[in-house]
């Protein structure tokens, strides 16, 4: 909250002319979190800001600093103007993270300029917890420097909210110290309780419901999310059961429309019109339809944009808490983890299921309205789920065999061994292809999963098969393959014998691919095993040709 704070100050500076650029990353995304990605995001948004810095990666794409080179590189000119990066959450990082990230923003910082640049050019702000390696640095310590303006912030803030309420009901201004000291005396310094409770106030229409309201508001926030719950609706319940579920374990966050078709919500007929009006679109009807549902989740729930989150992470642990509730309504909408992420897994299996996906190819990156909204996500998503519900996963898939039965790749890209195997003992076929020719090895090796790739090896898959385009395993290893999963995958390959630089329809070899793949630490163990640094394609490019057109 208070980088989103920071940040849309410094964007109101931005428009004054006093800022020319803010950039920001927030670590709260497990696998995003990583710390050439933070450094490669960082610098994609400034690039797309200002395509004319991009000369900076240039000189760097060989080197193994090229993202804190280019940065450094970059935050010299003097046509970048005055930067602000924010960097919410480092201590969220694992431990390689921050050893690998800390050094290069305090030793080689991106605001270390030459002496002959401008000063404070480039300020980078880090929102964190203690962390080793930044005691050296300028911080404002909230726990220590502000540890007594906690109650005047909130005292502040109860301010700002009284005056919305008595704006917009015109109250006696005498009536203000009452409102004031109910709402002190219960805040607790809980931000986010005031605000839920002046919304409560703010649908009063009377004083004398004001006053009401005051004495029974509820202390804590676990109790006013029951007060929510228990005032939705009982035709609604079910429905909005769903739509906690799914807001609460979704994978990223869902856009109304996808929301809507993974509920099943249908639009709400709209036949109150006199002849001669003409029908408002379904697409319109459906949109409203699902805000209207989600605004009888009380204020669990927000909307911005297209997108709907929780209103914050209490309301997560709230839906997820272990304990089992006496109120049976309490306790329908509780979300028990793996129960839901295995319904969310059917729903995804029935969304791909129904499209065109088993029979034709589909560009994930360009899956527009002919498809369903919720496909995009599904096609991305569904293995994670299927995954988080390990202990009824062999229910899932037993009802779910004629799925994989078609399309078994989808199972081994899931990384789930065990029910793999299951697949098999019923009688898959584990020579089928997918559209592109890739075998189920091909498969295993873009899962991660070693074992998955030795049960297939032991079946007597052969690992010199290539795919309709060429591609071998090394190939497919070093197109996606996640660095934490790669080498003992490459170690395997190659004690395999699987050509390093083995071409494919294209003359793209292993190394060709890694240059411009999502993980392009992969490089590393294909140079050292041997990899033509010098190897070209069939339109005369080098891997260095790829790593520049891929990442600048």
């Amino acid at each position: 909250m208070l980088s989103i704070f920071l940040a849309e100050q410094l964007k109101q500076e931005l428009s004054n002319g006093k800022t020319k650029q803010v950039v920001y990353f927030f670590c709260i995304h497990k696998k995003r979190n990583e710390g050439t990605g933070l450094l490669r995001r960082l610098l994609y948004q400034i690039i797309d800001k200002q395509p004319e810095l991009a000369k900076h990666a240039f000189p760097y794409l060989e080197m193994s600093e090229r993202r804190t080179q280019t940065l450094s590189s970059l935050a010299s000119d003097p046509t970048l103007g005055r930067l602000f990066c924010i960097v919410d959450g480092l201590d969220e990082c694992d431990e390689n993270t921050q050893r690998f990230l800390i050094p290069r923003f305090i030793h080689q910082p991106i605001s270390q300029l030459s002496p002959n640049e401008p000063k404070n050019l480039v300020s980078l702000i880090i929102v964190s917890r203690e962390l080793e390696g930044l005691e050296s640095c300028k911080k404002v310590d909230l726990d220590k420097d502000h540890a007594f303006d906690g109650d005047g912030d909130i005292a502040l803030f109860v301010g700002e909210k009284i005056d919305e309420l008595f704006q917009k009901k015109k109250f006696n201004e005498s009536f203000r110290p009452t409102v004031h000291e109910a709402l002190l005396s219960r805040a607790s310094g809980t931000f986010l309780w005031v605000g839920f409770a002046v919304n409560d106030l703010l649908k009063m229409r009377t004083w004398s419901q004001v006053c009401k309201q005051l004495k029974s508001l509820l202390i804590d926030l676990s109790n006013m999310y029951d007060h929510m719950v228990l005032a939705i609706p009982s035709d609604n319940r079910e429905t909005l059961s769903l739509i906690l579920q799914w807001v609460c374990l979704a994978q990223c966050p869902l856009k109304v429309a996808e929301l809507a078709q993974a509920v099943g919500l249908e639009p709400t007929p709209h036949n109150i019109c006199s002849k001669g009006i003409d029908p408002v679109p379904t697409s319109i009807l459906l949109k409203q339809t699902t805000i209207d549902a989600i605004s009888l989740c009380g204020q669990m729930l927000k909307v911005e944009g297209e997108e709907v989150t929780l209103i914050h992470q209490s309301v997560r642990d709230y839906l997820l808490r272990c304990n089992r509730d006496r109120n049976d309504i309490l306790e329908f909408f509780r979300v028990r983890q793996k129960e839901t992420h295995r319904s969310i897994t059917r729903t995804c299996f029935d969304c791909i299921a129904q499209s065109n996906s088993r029979t034709t190819w589909m560009d994930l990156n360009d899956i527009n309205s002919e498809y369903s909204p919720l496909l995009l996500y599904t096609t991305r998503f569904w293995n994670e789920h299927a995954r988080l519900c390990l202990d009824a996963a062999n229910e899932l898939f037993h009802d779910l065999y004629s799925f994989f039965q078609t399309n078994s790749t989808a199972s081994c890209q899931s990384g789930i061994v065990e029910n793999v195997q299951l697949l098999i003992d019923m009688g898959a076929d584990i020579w089928v292809k997918d559209d592109r020719g890739g075998t189920l090895l091909h498969a295993a090796v873009d899962s991660g999963s070693e074992a998955m790739i030795r049960l297939f090896l032991l079946k007597g898959l052969n690992f010199r098969a290539k795919s309709h385009v060429g591609d071998t395993l090394l190939h497919q290893f070093a197109w996606n393959i996640a660095p934490e999963d790669g080498i003992s995958i490459f170690r395997l390959l190659i004690f395999l014998g699987v050509s390093i630089n083995e071409k494919n329809y294209e003359g793209s070899t292993a190394l060709h691919m890694g240059a411009q793949a999502i993980y392009p630490e992969i490089v590393q163990p294909l140079d050292e095993h041997g990899a033509n640094l010098e190897a070209r394609d069939t339109s005369g490019k080098i891997p260095l040709h790829c790593a520049i057109l891929a990442h600048s």
